[in-house]
């Protein structure tokens, strides 16, 4: 199925995500969106815009370092979340634990994920559902 990823003017269409990093204008204003620190970088990821819930198929992904933005791929994220929260698993390198929130239906979640950073992308595993 193809992938779209909308960011300011920039427009991508894609069958997979077989970079997993693509250069991008800085994200959409947004509140509780879920934000990640890994490598000298700031993920965020989800969120409401004040009309919708967010997609989570990707992060917008800025290095303190280069100043830039990209688009990171997420895969087994859910398809959409905001207010979701998140922790540090500190037994295991670049990895979270994130729960809760709410979908683009407004119904409150209780998954549980552990969120890692492989190889450049962006990795979500269900611990609970």
């Amino acid at each position: 199925m193809p992938l779209l990823l909308k960011s300011g003017a920039h427009l991508f269409i894609t069958d997979s995500m077989s970079s997993s990093q693509i250069e991008a204008a800085a994200p959409s204003p947004r509140r509780n969106g879920l934000l990640l620190f890994e490598d000298n970088t700031v993920n965020i990821i989800g969120g409401y815009d004040g009309a919708r819930v967010l997609p989570c198929t990707h992060a917008h992904s800025f290095n303190l370092t280069t100043q830039a933005w990209t688009i990171t791929a997420c895969t087994g994220a859910p398809a959409y979340l905001s207010g979701a929260r998140a922790c540090v698993d500190t037994k295991t390198p670049g990895a979270y634990f994130v729960f809760g929130g709410v979908d683009a239906a407004r119904r409150y979640l209780t998954t549980l994920y552990r969120v890692q950073f492989v190889e450049g992308r962006i990795v979500w595993t269900v611990l609970f559902s």
